[in-house]
């Protein structure tokens, strides 16, 4: 489609946008125009590269990317955390421009990879775009029980530094610096259930664990914790047993690497798998 260009977004992009998931039978942040306001106008204040691809002057579709720098094997990325095209739109090359236009910004930034959580119904389309699998992941709930804070502290928030130095060890939905600011820059809309994600540190700093709490997970918020490797998984589930224990949630919601898993149930505690998480990558170059 030669007549649809991709450039970056600006305000003035908002009802086009809102358009594209206007009509989406789940809402999102982007279905209702002020909180699309709102969101985009977070997003491009935030630094997060927000880009519209064009046809004749309507907003066909969308795409938000996020450039991070984390420890191996990930290294500076660029990650893709939203994508979607005007129902009118879909196969006609439009999601192919907008991926092409993240590689080109992966290119620009010396990343080593484009990355992507992709929905199951969407892995075609990646895997044709070139993403392949990189990261097979487990989804789990873990119940709170026996907690022990021995040597964590509360924290305010987690400081950005940890995202560049510490491998992000559970809760990998979106890259790590897209879950930092998540967690940390977080959008907050009056009138939500959204309250502030409780965090703490291990008293030598190697450990930052966070409970990300949203309107559908006030029982079982999803654990964000990063750390050295050298930090046992059961350490970092206790300290947010007893950041959840102090909120009145009875369970921890947990995506980790399956080789992790065997850890969990090594140390006892009561999981059930809830579903698996992928997370792909395809080479900026």
């Amino acid at each position: 489609m030669s007549e649809v260009i991709v450039r970056p977004a600006t305000l003035d992009d908002v009802p086009g946008i809102n358009e594209i998931y206007r009509h989406d039978a789940e809402p999102s942040p982007w279905s209702k125009l002020e909180e699309c306001t709102i969101v985009i106008n977070h997003r491009l204040l935030t630094g997060i590269k927000v880009f519209v691809a064009e046809y004749n002057g309507r907003i066909v579709g969308h795409a938000d990317y996020v450039i991070g720098c984390e420890p191996q094997p990930f290294g500076k990325t660029v990650h893709l955390s939203v994508l979607q095209v005007h129902p009118s739109f879909r196969h006609r090359g439009v999601g192919w421009l907008l991926i092409r236009e993240g590689a080109k910004l992966g290119k620009e930034n010396g990343c080593s990879m484009l990355t992507t959580q992709p929905a199951d119904e969407a892995k075609g389309f990646y895997e044709r775009c070139g993403f392949r699998c990189f990261l097979e992941q487990v989804k789990v709930l873990v119940r709170i029980e026996g907690t022990n804070w021995s040597g964590w502290r509360r924290v305010v928030s987690v400081p950005h530094w940890v995202v560049s130095r510490l491998s992000m060890r559970i809760g990998r939905v979106q890259s790590s610096e897209d879950m930092w600011l998540m967690c940390n820059r977080g959008v907050r809309i009056a009138g939500r259930f959204e309250p502030v994600h409780p965090a703490a540190r291990s008293a030598d700093s190697k450990a930052f664990v966070q409970l990300r709490y949203i309107d559908s997970n006030r029982s079982a918020p999803l654990v964000v914790a990063w750390a050295d490797r050298q930090v046992p998984l059961e350490d970092l589930l206790s300290a947010a047993g007893m950041l959840g224990q102090g909120r009145g949630s009875t369970s921890l919601s947990c995506i980790i690497p399956t080789y992790e898993m065997a850890s969990l149930i090594t140390a006892g505690f009561d999981v059930v798998e809830t579903g698996r998480v992928e997370f792909w990558s395809l080479d900026p170059t």
